[in-house]
């Protein structure tokens, strides 16, 4: 539980049909956001990046990496909060099993090792997480290309420069780093 990360009160099946419920949001997600340019101010948006961040460190220092790190699966509430949410494809401390080989995620947002079947670790979803963070910030992809995943793989990520030279040069810094291969 962490107030970043949204609340599941159960989990089960009802006539072979698995349910889960969870706290009620209402808002809408960064991808709703985005596709809008909402406007929103930088102050905010960098306070929503922070928060999405803490709960990430919340699951990952219980061994818990999300592996979806994606705009539709970030929530920003009415309240102002942003909420992390379906863990479906994450990785539990408790699973023995490896996913070497397997991909598991949305293309446009996967870190590299993830598109090329290698072992993920909670850097997989910083990288998942700065590239959203980056479209939260100048509302377009940082790898945008006919083929993005391609790009991610093969190439370098635009500046935040590019599309907006008025942020902060610490932004640039941190996503940069965020948004290294290595």
């Amino acid at each position: 539980q962490h107030p970043n990360i949204v609340a599941v009160f159960d989990l089960g099946e009802e006539q072979n049909v698995a349910y889960i419920a969870m706290e009620v949001l209402r808002g809408e997600d960064f991808r709703k956001v985005i596709e809008k340019r909402r406007d929103v101010p930088l102050g905010k948006k960098v306070e929503l990046m922070i928060q999405v961040c803490e709960a990430l460190h919340h699951a990952h220092a219980r061994g818990v990496i999300h592996r979806d790190i994606k705009p539709s699966n970030l929530f920003f509430t009415d309240e102002g909060q942003a909420k992390v949410m379906d863990f479906g494809i994450a990785r539990l401390p408790s699973s023995r099993l490896t996913v070497a080989g397997n991909i598991l995620g949305t293309p446009n947002y996967m870190a590299p090792e993830q598109m090329l079947g290698r072992p993920t670790d909670a850097r997989t979803d910083l990288f998942s997480a700065a590239l959203v963070f980056f479209e939260l910030l100048v509302y377009t992809h940082p790898f945008h290309a006919a083929v993005i995943p391609k790009r991610i793989v093969e190439g370098e990520p635009d500046s935040l420069f590019d599309h907006d030279s008025s942020l902060p040069i610490l932004l640039e810094k941190v996503l940069g780093r965020a948004l290294c291969k290595d």
